[in-house]
């Protein structure tokens, strides 16, 4: 799987579990309010896999999940290896998605690979197109709400707040 950033340790970034980061390069969106923006380009240097996969596997038992987020992780042909490759060392794993990919996301829960899913809501569906700078599938969008919501997966639904925008 590409990766374009890693942090090692965080407390804050799945409810209740220390974790490590793990961000996906590239992204189908380009929000205007993006904390990642740095990641989602073409151009973004990359980091190999192993030396994380390594690191992950000796922090296992100190850590307790890792969070695969972006850019946008749906879009990365290699997800589910990684994915499967995390929880061999006993790791839960969350991931974070803009839910333009419902297909990819029916994927990894039909094959209980995600502990947690946070999904953005990225601004008003008549506002989506210009906050994202995308044209954006609203059907996908609401496909992937409609899955995680029946899913029986712990989930949360973000919002980013900007009232100037949205």
């Amino acid at each position: 799987m590409l990766i374009a950033g890693f942090q090692k340790t965080s407390f804050v970034d799945y409810p209740g579990q220390p974790c490590a980061v793990v961000f996906t390069p590239y992204c189908n969106m380009d929000c205007v309010y993006c904390h990642n923006a740095h990641i989602i380009k073409r151009d973004a240097p990359l980091i190999p896999e192993e030396p994380i996969l390594e690191y992950l596997e000796k922090r296992a038992g100190l850590l307790s999940a890792v969070v695969i987020s972006g850019g946008e992780p749906t879009l990365q042909q290699n997800l589910e290896a990684f994915i499967l490759r995390v929880r061999t060392f006993g790791y839960a794993v969350k991931l974070d998605t803009n839910g333009t990919k419902p297909q990819a996301l029916l994927a990894l829960l039909n094959k209980n690979l995600l502990d947690y899913i946070a999904m953005d809501v990225k601004a008003p569906e008549s506002k989506y197109d210009e906050i994202t700078r995308s044209s954006v599938d609203m059907d996908a969008i609401r496909r992937s709400i409609a899955l995680l919501r029946n899913s029986g997966v712990p989930h949360e639904f973000r919002l980013t707040f900007a009232p100037q925008l949205t």
